[in-house]
Parts: C-alpha cells; sequence; structure tokens
C-alpha cells in the first residue's frame, strides 16, 4: 500500500521492492501463498523477469519460472539464460539446462558457463569432466581485475557443494585490495582452510587486506603479526599495542 503511494506520487520504485514486501506478506498466517505468488507473477513477468525469478527461486518455487520463460526467450540475454540454468538444475532438468549451456548468450560470462557445465557433468557421474570445467571456470574469474567475478564464483560453488573451489576463489578475491570491505567473520572458514593448507602468504595477504576495513578484529592483527615474522617482516608497533588493547 506505501510503495503503491509513493509510485503515485511519482517516485519509481523498483521491482525488487514491491517483491519484498510481498514476500513479507507471505509470512501472514492468513495470507493465501499461491494467490500472492500468481499476482506477482502476473505483475512482474514482463517488466522485471530476472528479478522475478530470483524471487521465485529465493522461495522454493523454481517450476513457476517455466510460466513466463521459455527456453527460447531465455536464450536472449544473459541474465535470463542464466535464471533459466540455474532453475531447471533446481529442478534436476539437466539435458535442457545443457541444450542452453550447449550455445551459450554471449552476455552469460565464461566462468559462469564453466561453473554450470562443472555442475551438470558432477550430476552426470563425469567427476574427471566436472573438475576440469571448475579449473577453467577459477581460471576465467580470475582474469578479471576485480573481486566481483570470483565472489560470484566462489558463492555459486558454494551453492552446489564444491568448498575447494569456493575456498580457492575466496582467497584469490580477497588478495585483491577493493574499497569495498568484506566482514571478517563471513570468512572465518577461510582462516582454517588455508592453514591446513600450509598457505600462509596466502594467509597473510587475505588477513592485510581484510584488516584494512576491520582494523579493530584481533584474529586478523595476530594473522598478520605472527605470519610477517615467519616471512621476516618486522610487524608494525602500532599493531602491537592494539593487539595489546583488544586482548
Amino acid at each position: 500500500e506505501t510503495l503503491r503511494k509513493i509510485e503515485a506520487a511519482g517516485t519509481t520504485v523498483p521491482a525488487s521492492s514491491f517483491l519484498l514486501a510481498r514476500k513479507l506478506e507471505l509470512l501472514d498466517p492468513s495470507a493465501n501463498p499461491e494467490a500472492l505468488i500468481d499476482d506477482a507473477i502476473a505483475e512482474f513477468a514482463k517488466t522485471a523477469p530476472v528479478q522475478l525469478g530470483e524471487w521465485l527461486m529465493e522461495l522454493g518455487h523454481a517450476g513457476k519460472i517455466d510460466q513466463f520463460l521459455s527456453l527460447e526467450e531465455a536464450s536472449s540475454s544473459g541474465p535470463l539464460a542464466n535464471l533459466k540454468i540455474r532453475s531447471l538444475m533446481t529442478q534436476k532438468r539437466w539435458d535442457e539446462a545443457a541444450v542452453l549451456l550447449s550455445d551459450p548468450h554471449p552476455g552469460l560470462a565464461p566462468y559462469r558457463v564453466y561453473g554450470l557445465e562443472a555442475v551438470i557433468a558432477d550430476k552426470s557421474n563425469q567427476m574427471t569432466a566436472s573438475r576440469a570445467k571448475w579449473e577453467r571456470a577459477l581460471e576465467y574469474a580470475a582474469l578479471n581485475n576485480g573481486r566481483e567475478p570470483l565472489v560470484d564464483l566462489a558463492r555459486f560453488a558454494a551453492e552446489a557443494g564444491n568448498e575447494e573451489i569456493r575456498n580457492r576463489a575466496l582467497t584469490e578475491a580477497l588478495k585483491r585490495p577493493s574499497l569495498i570491505g568484506m566482514p571478517a567473520t563471513d570468512v572465518n572458514f577461510l582462516f582454517s582452510y588455508l592453514a591446513e593448507n600450509d598457505e600462509s602468504e596466502d594467509l597473510l595477504q587475505v588477513s592485510q587486506n581484510l584488516l584494512r576495513s576491520d582494523p579493530d578484529n584481533p584474529t586478523l592483527i595476530n594473522n598478520v603479526i605472527w605470519l610477517g615474522l615467519m616471512s621476516g617482516v618486522t610487524p608494525d608497533p602500532t599493531l602491537l599495542v592494539r593487539l595489546d588493547e583488544l586482548i
């Protein structure tokens, strides 16, 4: 109701805001889920198909994407192809997903194509092919100078249950400087992974970059001090003082 008033006053309200409101409505015990979902499809299928599709995937209704997005329509853009392929894979419709990937839209990033192909190969018990495609996905994601493709691949690998690629992609991402920080608590699992695999150099670089956006984190300060010492680097005296204050 409030969003409609804002829109009526001349302000453009993105589809994602309306869909978030619908999601909150679904939490009401008296709500009619089917009716709310069908209304959302009727309203946003043409104007915001990708946002609608992601919303349906979050709700566990990937099958409803078929109502407004055919294989032919999905092949018209990278975001639509990515959405359709993931919805098919969620439904274990591997052959149909493979059809879209056999001639991928140019807008679908190569690392995404290889990652999706890796999952299909894995589900088809082609383990060697799956590993090779995950490696290719990681190679292509790393070609970009920024973090985003690597973080995106790490997220996708986590969804697919591939912890090794998740960890390697995220490690490479966090070794790169970025103006946008990432909370260390979100990547705690990475510290144990790097330590167990004796990747002290990577662990030091990751900790240094995370420390820039989380300067009062004692774990990061400790990592930077001791891993630096192991590499022959004299620790910054201010870090020693700060660590003493925090513990």
